[in-house]
């Protein structure tokens, strides 16, 4: 599988402990190189954003994939980070990739883990069912069609799903316009497939939701915390925690949390 990995690297020697980013459904790597790929690397560390397969320039086809395939190219991008870097990457995974690196957890081993706004360890049916409430044609279109594109036709319900009431037009539809397709088979998932945090052995982590979020709850990150054993954390944003107008807050929580545990 060709995977696009976009990297920023340190002018001078790197941290030791690499990081990993994995995007969220319908978005791509470009999502972190935004503005967490270049804060991350001006503050020492190796920063790379994974395309899922079927996103952003990854090859294969999203609408077919599933959770477990996703899993399979998180591990193949954190192979080739070790081998560039020489050690293996913290794993930060938002909404969708927060799925799938819980999956990703109860396989393989990481020095560190954070879950932005993530799916919770009770699974994404909840969620789903928002979204089928807040806009019940789209979602009848989509389920016709087998395409997540009727749901992110109209500006506001793009607003709605990800960016918030404080983000600017332009912005909106600057990142509107480069939303992808998703995993249909996501959709089935959503209601069959849960973390198994008795599966992962420990590993520092920390899950860091969003209070302006639309599609998961801060009782649920709170959850998903006390199941891990993980720290929890909250901030004044929507769903796109690494996109929103308080990027920096979140972006600079995630590095205070890192430095804290020594990566």
């Amino acid at each position: 599988m060709s995977l696009e990995i976009i990297t920023r690297e340190p002018l001078d020697a790197p941290r030791p402990t690499p990081l990993l980013f994995v995007h969220g459904i319908l978005h791509g790597a470009w999502c972190f190189d935004e503005y967490w790929l270049p804060f991350f690397a001006e503050r020492g560390y190796a920063a790379s954003a994974l395309s899922l397969r079927g996103h952003g320039r990854s090859s294969g086809e999203a609408r077919w994939a599933g959770l477990w395939d996703y899993v399979e190219d998180i591990a193949q991008a954190a192979a080739q980070i070790e081998g560039q870097f020489g050690a293996r990457p913290a794993v930060i995974g938002h909404s969708m990739g927060g799925w799938a690196v819980q999956l990703y957890l109860q396989k393989h081993s990481a020095p560190a883990a954070v879950l932005l706004a993530s799916v919770p360890v009770s699974g994404a049916a909840n969620a789903l069912l928002k979204i089928a409430a807040r806009f019940p044609s789209s979602m009848a279109q989509s389920l016709f069609s087998q395409s997540f594109a009727p749901l992110v036709e109209a500006p506001s319900a793009v607003r709605w799903l990800f960016f918030g009431e404080s983000m600017s037009e332009d912005d909106l539809a600057r990142h509107q316009a480069r939303l992808g397709e998703e995993s249909w088979r996501l959709l089935v998932e959503a209601l069959t497939v849960r973390p198994d945090p008795e599966r992962v052995p420990y590993v520092p982590m920390l899950v860091l939701n969003a209070e302006q979020d639309a599609l998961f709850s801060l009782e649920e990150g709170r959850a998903t915390a006390r199941a891990y054993g993980a720290d929890f954390e909250s901030l004044s944003s929507a769903h796109d925690i690494m996109l929103d107008p308080n990027w920096r807050e979140g972006a600079q929580r995630v590095l205070a949390w890192l430095e804290r545990h020594g990566l």
